[in-house]
């Protein structure tokens, strides 16, 4: 993997082969963290062939500061423990110049191939983009950042950290994640985060009060508090449906959002 990196940043003329001698343990130790992998847009469930799942250009750009980064020696070197790559991750992820889009993984081999001729018109449609966990939301991230509530940030980090074949522990805790967030917010010990997250504060977040408007968001709440309770309590039933899980952790975030802003209005 990271020698894949190492080529593919080469080819692209980001490090020369003098600069990348002896920096191949600090590039791996840095990609064994997922964060780093998800930042950079790098994948490697096929260990034969590493991908990348970035538009092109937005995976040139993260590369390109990773690369100055571990050459400058003092954000990437070998040095850093697990916590400090993790950090520095969620910062690259960050990054202000790129689209934050996701494409179908290609392999990295081709990243920094020259074209050649005029591309052909594909008539077969690609695939979708595999779904393979929480997506890590820049904007979500930095107000958590900007709360300084040390639980909520670690929650996000591991519930964007999980593969969604662990739907069952990846529901406990994005429902853990909601619940904790709705607590801070002034949710009462007795009530579930479905009936605090009502109509009337949708409307006070402006994020509108029709049916057309709250309901999928309300929907996406009731399944998320349904399929929570029931994989933590019960003996054997559970929820297995990760893409669902995924989809609904979307489709809630921008009011998780606002929930984080207004209490960061009041500290």
């Amino acid at each position: 993997m990271a020698l894949a990196v190492l080529d593919t940043s080469e080819a692209m003329g980001l490090i020369t082969k003098d600069e990348r001698d002896g920096k191949l343990t600090t590039v791996q130790r840095f990609l064994n963290s997922s964060v780093v992998r998800e930042a950079l847009g790098i994948e490697t469930s096929n260990p034969d062939d590493v991908t990348y799942n970035r538009p092109l250009d937005d995976l040139k750009k993260q590369l390109a500061r990773f690369i100055k980064d571990m050459k400058e020696g003092v954000k990437v070197t070998s040095r850093h423990n697990r916590d400090q790559v993790d950090s520095y991750g969620r910062t690259l992820a960050r990054s202000s110049n790129i689209s934050g889009e996701r494409i179908a993984p290609l392999s990295l081999k081709a990243a920094a191939a020259p074209v050649t001729g005029k591309a052909k018109r594909s008539i077969v449609p690609k695939k979708a983009r595999k779904i393979t966990r929480i997506e890590w939301d820049k904007a979500l991230a930095r107000n958590l950042e900007d709360l300084g509530n040390a639980k909520l940030e670690s929650l996000h980090h591991s519930i964007c950290s999980i593969q969604i074949e662990h739907s069952p522990l990846l529901t406990i805790g994005a429902w853990a994640f909601v619940e904790s967030l709705a607590a801070m917010a002034g949710k009462h010990a007795d009530a579930d985060f479905l009936a605090f997250f009502s109509v009337q504060r949708f409307s006070s977040y402006g994020l509108g009060n029709s049916n057309k408007q709250v309901g999928p968001v309300r929907d996406a709440l009731q399944r998320l508090q349904r399929n929570g309770n029931t994989t933590k309590h019960h003996e054997t039933s559970a929820l297995f449906d990760g893409k669902q899980l995924v989809n609904d952790f979307a489709t809630i975030t921008p009011l998780l959002i606002k929930t984080i802003e207004g209490l960061a209005s009041k500290k």
